[in-house]
């Protein structure tokens, strides 16, 4: 199982001749609502593990035949370029693995971080939910 700091640490490392496919249109969710569907992902089903390791990531030739890949990576990117998600906050919600309100608390004063979480979450979340459920 990928930590949300080791899935950050992928898309940065990204590969060559990466590109970011169109920006898909997602159901918007709450944090709440986000966190309990992926608390309850079952993550030893291997399409689950493949998706959630690969949906954030960008596109490339070495990924081209994954259905998942790059699903997520605009929001992901967009999580990333926020200022208020720094490491301290990543650390925070990793600690509290999937006690949706311990995450939460994570969050409290960082509402454009927490914005920012919830579109990539609600993908993810869209995009995995059929696979990990």
């Amino acid at each position: 199982m990928l930590s949300r700091l080791e899935l950050v640490a992928l898309i940065a490392l990204g590969c060559a001749g990466a590109n970011a496919p169109p920006a898909p249109t997602h159901p918007a969710l709450t944090f709440d609502h986000s966190c309990a569907a992926e608390a309850g992902f079952v993550r030893t089903r291997a399409d689950c593990v493949n998706c959630l390791a690969t949906v954030q990531l960008p596109t490339c030739t070495c990924r081209s035949s994954d259905p998942y890949t790059g699903k997520c990576v605009n929001e992901s990117i967009a999580r990333s370029n926020t200022a208020d998600c720094d490491n301290a906050l990543d650390l925070c919600v990793s600690k509290c693995a999937s006690d949706c309100a311990c995450q939460k608390s994570c969050y409290s004063g960082n509402a454009t971080c927490l914005s920012a979480t919830e579109k990539r979450d609600s993908c993810v979340v869209d995009v995995c939910g059929a696979v990990c459920r």
